[in-house]
C-alpha cells in the first residue's frame, strides 16, 4: 500500500467515492460522527454521500434521525440516536475536562450549573428553545452570563447527556432534553465500547494512524492501542511512508478516481487526521493556508485548493482559487446547485 491507495481507501471508506449511502442519517451511523460546527457546510458533507438536498438533510435532523450536539471533542457533531448515549458515556468525561479551565474563566461554578440544570430541566419538558431564549430563561433565575459563558454551560450539559439538539426553528438551532429524544440506556462496558468506536472509526475513515484517532476521540492511546489488539483479524495494520496505519480487514479497495469534489472545511476526510494528514494534503495546504477561502476542493482526494459559496436571490455563485489547475470543476459546483436548488455562478482562478 502506498498513499495514493491510502487516500482511495479513505475515499472508499468515508462515503466520498463508491455508491451513495441511503438517506442523512445512515451517512452519520456510518461514519459513526460528522464533525458540524458550521450547520449549512456539515448538511453539504451529509447530502453529498447520499445524494440528499439541503431541505431533506435538514429535515433528518429535525425528526431526530441524527442529534447535532457536542460529543468527541469540544465542537459540534451529527450523531444517529442509537449511537449518542455510549458515545457520551465513553467521551464526555474527557472532553468535559478539556473545557474545565473555560468554566472557571467564566465564573461557571458547580452552583451556577445546578442552577442551570434545574431551570432547563423544569422549562425544557416538551419544549425545544432557542440560545438566546435559553439565556433568558436563565436570566429569569438569576443567572447572567455572556455570550461564551452560555455557550460553555450548554456544551456541559450536552456532555452530561441533559441537552441535545431539537427541531430547528427555521435555521436556529434548539436544545431539547436527551431524554425526550433518545431513550435512556443503561451505561455499558468500556472496554467494550472503546473497541466498537475503534472498529467503527476504522470502517468510515481508515487506514488512519492511532494518534489519528486519539485526536478524533478524544481517548487515550493506550486505551486505542489494547482495543486494536483486542480485535485481532478484524483489523490490519500497514506500514506507509514511515507511518503505521490501521485498516478494518474488511474495508473495501478503492474505487476509481474521484476527479474534482467540493467538501467543506471540516469534513471528515479532512478533519479526521492529525499524524497522517499529509497524506491528504501533501504541502500541507489546509484550507486557511491553501488561498482566503474555508472550504477546499479535492483532486482525487487530496487538496488542490480552497472555494466559497456567494449566495444570491436567484443562484449561488461558487468561487474557487486552485493550488493548480483541475478537470471537472463545473461538474462539482453543478453537484453542490443541486442540493441547495439553485443555479450556479462558478468563478475560478489559480494562484
Amino acid at each position: 500500500m502506498d498513499g495514493r491507495e491510502v487516500v482511495g481507501r479513505r475515499l472508499t471508506a468515508n462515503g466520498l467515492s463508491g455508491p451513495p449511502r441511503s438517506s442523512p442519517g445512515e451517512v452519520v451511523r456510518h461514519l459513526l460522527a460528522v464533525q458540524s460546527q458550521d450547520v449549512h457546510p456539515s448538511a453539504w458533507a451529509i447530502g453529498q454521500r447520499c445524494g440528499a438536498s439541503e431541505p431533506e438533510v435538514q429535515r433528518a435532523r429535525a425528526a431526530g434521525e441524527l442529534l447535532r450536539t457536542h460529543v468527541l471533542r469540544t465542537t459540534w457533531h451529527d450523531v444517529a440516536p442509537k449511537d449518542l448515549r455510549w458515545l457520551l458515556q465513553l467521551t464526555g468525561g474527557r472532553v468535559r475536562a478539556q473545557i474545565t479551565r473555560a468554566r472557571t474563566e467564566e465564573g461557571l461554578t458547580d452552583e451556577v450549573l445546578t442552577t442551570g440544570r434545574r431551570a432547563l430541566d423544569a422549562a425544557l419538558p416538551g419544549r425545544h428553545l432557542t440560545r438566546p431564549q435559553v439565556g433568558a430563561l436563565l436570566r429569569e433565575h438569576g443567572l447572567e452570563v455572556g455570550s461564551r459563558a452560555l455557550g460553555i454551560l450548554l456544551m456541559q450539559l450536552e456532555l452530561e447527556g441533559q441537552l441535545c439538539s431539537g427541531v430547528p426553528a427555521g435555521r436556529a438551532q434548539t436544545y431539547a432534553l436527551l431524554d425526550e429524544r433518545v431513550a435512556p440506556a443503561p451505561d455499558g462496558d468500556p472496554e467494550e465500547a472503546t473497541a466498537e468506536l475503534v472498529l467503527r472509526f476504522l470502517r468510515g475513515h481508515g487506514p488512519a494512524t492511532v494518534r489519528d484517532l486519539a485526536w478524533w476521540s478524544s481517548l487515550l492511546v493506550r486505551d486505542l492501542r489494547a482495543a486494536l489488539a483486542g480485535l485481532g483479524s478484524a483489523v490490519r495494520r500497514d506500514d506507509v511512508d514511515g507511518l503505521e496505519l490501521w485498516s478494518a480487514t474488511a474495508a473495501p479497495p478503492p474505487g476509481p478516481p474521484t476527479g474534482t469534489q467540493l467538501v467543506q472545511a471540516y469534513d471528515e476526510h479532512l478533519v479526521a487526521f492529525t499524524q497522517s494528514k499529509a497524506l491528504v494534503d501533501p504541502t500541507r495546504a489546509t484550507s486557511s493556508r491553501s488561498g482566503p477561502y474555508l472550504a477546499v476542493v479535492l483532486q482525487d482526494g487530496r487538496v488542490a485548493g480552497s472555494w466559497r459559496r456567494v449566495p444570491r436571490a436567484d443562484r449561488v455563485v461558487v468561487e474557487a482559487l486552485l493550488i493548480r489547475p483541475v478537470t471537472g470543476l463545473h461538474e462539482a459546483a453543478q453537484a453542490y446547485g443541486a442540493f441547495v436548488g439553485l443555479p450556479v455562478e462558478l468563478r475560478e482562478r489559480v494562484g
